[in-house]
């Protein structure tokens, strides 16, 4: 991130956390900044985001989740991990595994995968439906020559492919 536009987004910052509005806009006014921040590998700006939040509980949202997961650089994902922002394993429902292969984002999911992530891990809604049963299930096709290259990656880390099938029955031993 440039100089111009880390200055410019603290003022925004300073400002949202400023107003008379501070605890509606501690998080929600903060989402676009955020946003932005993690397009970058300035890790400074996205700590100063979320040192803001926590004095007013708030904390990444299920939308900030998935675009974290699309679009954030590899370096920023390494950050959040490491300062305890994301647990590699529970994002807003799903596994964090499940969202950076639906976008195709497979350098997110090794480093995920280094920090512990399960790849046989369910979401904490209660299905067992694996990151490997919903690439297979959506197709996660994307732009690849090669057929469901989610699926692939997943089968080449040691995803179990009847862990799903086996659950799902109701035969799980």
């Amino acid at each position: 991130m440039r100089m111009g536009q880390w200055e410019t987004g603290k003022i925004f910052l300073d400002r949202f956390h400023a107003g008379p509005n501070v605890r509606s806009c501690g998080q929600f006014g903060t989402q676009r900044l955020l946003e932005e921040a993690v397009k970058y590998p300035d890790r400074g700006f996205v700590r100063e985001i979320l040192e803001q939040r926590k004095k007013y509980r708030g904390c990444l949202t299920k939308s900030e989740m998935r675009y974290i997961y699309s679009i954030a650089t590899p370096s920023v994902l390494r950050f959040l991990i490491e300062n305890e922002y994301i647990d590699p394993n529970v994002s807003g429902g799903n596994t964090p595994l499940r969202w950076a292969v639906y976008h195709q984002r497979y350098d997110l999911a090794c480093i995920l995968l280094q920090y512990g992530a399960r790849v046989d891990g369910v979401p904490l809604d209660g299905k067992p439906v694996t990151a490997l049963c919903h690439a297979a299930r959506t197709g996660y096709c994307g732009t690849s020559d090669r057929p469901l290259p989610g699926v692939r990656f997943l089968l080449e880390n040691g995803a179990d492919p009847a862990l799903g099938i086996r659950e799902r029955s109701g035969f799980a031993s």
